[in-house]
């Protein structure tokens, strides 16, 4: 029962920013995939900062016994450097939570042959964010293990389908960051830093649920690492073309034709609604600074 509590908080942490580090293939392609073998150092190097930033939000969530980062924020820093921090963090869950409530208004715009899918999807998501929110985030780490699940599976299988991707438009990329292992090293910083980020909601408010802060941060470390190397590895078979795509994964997935539009419009949205409902938690601790730990 303590190892499933222990992989639930995990999944959730993952989920938590999987909006904006690997859902639509962009974020792969920007911050790895263009470097070519690079690549696979700065997926490495990622995975292992990402780990190590969200132990280290464990950490001092487990110490201080908050279980918010603003929370945190109050009881480590002194009074100034807290406002300050809290304010940048607000500042980007709410901007996070904006850019995730436009998505998923778009990918229902895509699905739902209908007037006003937009804000029909947009409100819908932004409703189940919330509920998932409640309760100490109980609803976010199931749909969590869910939505790490699908991506993963889905991101392996592309990246294991040999047939050629099919590109119409005429075009040529340059990667002209192709082997370079400072612009490897320097992206896979600012995609662990940013993830970090917003799944740090996740990562204190489950705390509770981890032995350690140690094992806590390889776990997740290991979960991003499998991640970003299913999701790099199927762009890059995909060829360097694949890299100019404003969704990536969508002209993979349209190998398996309907299969694989509605399988990959249903893992982004639910990775958009993780991390709104991550985001929407996120702010919600703004507005209580003490961020004590509730029953479970």
């Amino acid at each position: 029962m303590v190892r499933k509590r222990e992989l639930s908080a995990v999944a959730a942490t993952l989920a938590a920013g999987a909006g904006v580090g690997f859902s639509s293939g962009r974020q792969v392609a920007l911050f790895f995939a263009q470097m070519g073998w690079a690549s696979w150092v700065g997926v490495g190097a990622a995975a292992a900062l990402y780990g190590a930033l969200c132990g280290a939000v464990c950490h001092f969530a487990k110490q201080t016994g908050a279980r918010t980062l603003p929370g945190i924020c109050m009881r480590a820093l002194g009074p100034r450097r807290a406002m300050a921090a809290c304010a940048l963090y607000g500042l980007l869950t709410a901007a996070v939570a904006a850019m995730m409530i436009s998505a998923a208004g778009g990918l229902a715009a895509l699905i739902l042959p209908v007037q006003n899918a937009f804000w029909m999807g947009a409100l819908f998501s932004t409703g189940l964010a919330l509920l998932l929110s409640l309760r100490g985030m109980r609803g976010m780490a199931a749909l969590g293990i869910v939505a790490v699940t699908l991506c993963g599976a889905l991101y392996a299988a592309m990246a294991l389908d040999p047939r050629e991707i099919h590109v119409y438009h005429q075009y040529v990329t340059v990667p002209e960051l192709s082997g370079s292992l400072g612009a490897a090293l320097a992206l896979a910083a600012m995609h662990a830093a940013l993830n970090a980020a917003v799944a740090a909601a996740a990562a204190a408010g489950f705390a509770d649920r981890t032995r350690s802060a140690a094992g806590f941060a390889a776990e997740c470390g290991l979960g991003m690492l499998i991640l970003l190397a299913a999701a790099n590895a199927a762009i890059l078979r995909g060829g360097e073309r694949l890299l100019s795509q404003a969704m990536p994964m969508a002209v993979l997935a349209a190998r398996w034709g309907k299969f694989g539009y509605y399988a990959l419009i249903l893992s982004m949205w639910l990775c958009t609604v993780t991390t709104l409902s991550a985001s929407v938690s996120a702010l919600a601790g703004q507005l209580d600074g003490d961020g004590r730990a509730s029953p479970r």
